[in-house]
């Protein structure tokens, strides 16, 4: 299979504020995608695997999750099971990508 198509999205905390339609509580982890808020939620793991339903990630071959700063590589590994577990045929890569911001950057190709 070719590559579908490559979608990067970010997890990040954030403060009180309002995004479109989306109220956002200080703390709530968010989603982001094309530069836009798609989702917010208390969970990371929710948020990850609602982004992956919304980008189709059953038709994706390969997601490759690099964890920031603030994420550790055994945090990183038990949401890279999660994953795996909701998304059977997807292959969950980890790497460390050491970004100052954003707790996850991933990729679904």
């Amino acid at each position: 299979m070719g590559l579908i198509r490559s979608y990067w999205f970010r997890l990040c905390r954030v403060r009180d504020s309002q995004y479109n339609d989306l109220a956002i509580q200080q703390g709530d982890i968010i989603g982001l995608m094309d530069g836009e808020i798609r989702l917010k939620g208390q969970d990371v793991a929710q948020v990850v695997i609602e982004l992956l339903k919304e980008m189709a990630a059953g038709e994706a071959e390969i997601s490759t999750l690099f964890y920031g700063a603030d994420a550790s590589e055994g945090e990183a590994q038990q949401l890279a099971e999660q994953v795996r577990r909701q998304f059977p045929n997807l292959e969950v890569e980890v790497h460390n990508g050491g970004q100052p911001l954003y707790y996850y950057i991933l990729a679904l190709e």
